[in-house]
């Protein structure tokens, strides 16, 4: 086997896998990251991907606001403002930046979405250990405040927009640094 750095052709393929699988009912965002199109925009071919080579829900780009707004910008063209508005047509995964904070970027992204009404599964990664306690009960009080807050502030900007909570925390493996996720 060898590795190389994905292409956009690699993420179309993806789409048309979960397109044709019984397991799957939803598009991810970033399922592999093409690396032959500029950074710049290449959140718009992905979302553009999950719209036309699927009919699954999808998600769409959390990296930042202006990527977010532009993605709600092309959810708007297929299915129009006002369904936007409306009903819940996209999702995005918003992640705190443990411990305790949001990085910029994330929240942009979380209010441009909130705004419109559209799903955010805030997600935290603590990893006990290193930037919470050690013990299953901090890593938790960590994992919840962090969620908590994020869909507080998801709640306050527009009552009743669907959150999800989720969450990937785990212990660190000491040796290496790493997660210890399996």
């Amino acid at each position: 086997q060898r590795h190389r750095p994905a292409t956009m052709a690699d993420y179309e393929m993806f789409c048309k896998l979960v397109h044709t699988s019984r397991e799957l009912g939803m598009n991810g965002f970033l399922m592999v990251m093409p690396q032959d199109l500029p950074e710049k925009n290449v959140h718009l071919h992905m979302l553009f991907a999950n719209m036309t080579l699927s009919d699954k829900a999808f998600m769409s780009s959390p990296q930042s606001r202006r990527r977010a707004r532009e993605c709600l910008d092309m959810v708007a063209i297929l299915f129009g403002r006002e369904k936007l508005k409306r009903h819940c047509v996209t999702a995005s995964k918003i992640n705190p930046l443990s411990p305790l904070m949001y990085a910029p970027e994330m929240v942009g992204a979380l209010i441009e979405y909130a705004r419109m009404g559209q799903s955010l599964q805030v997600s935290s990664l603590v990893m006990g250990g290193t930037n919470a306690p050690l013990d299953l009960a901090g890593v938790m009080v960590v994992q919840n405040s962090e969620t908590l807050a994020g869909m507080v502030l998801i709640q306050l900007i527009n009552p009743g927009t669907p959150c999800i909570y989720g969450g990937t925390s785990c212990g660190t493996d000491m040796k290496s640094g790493g997660l210890a996720l399996g």
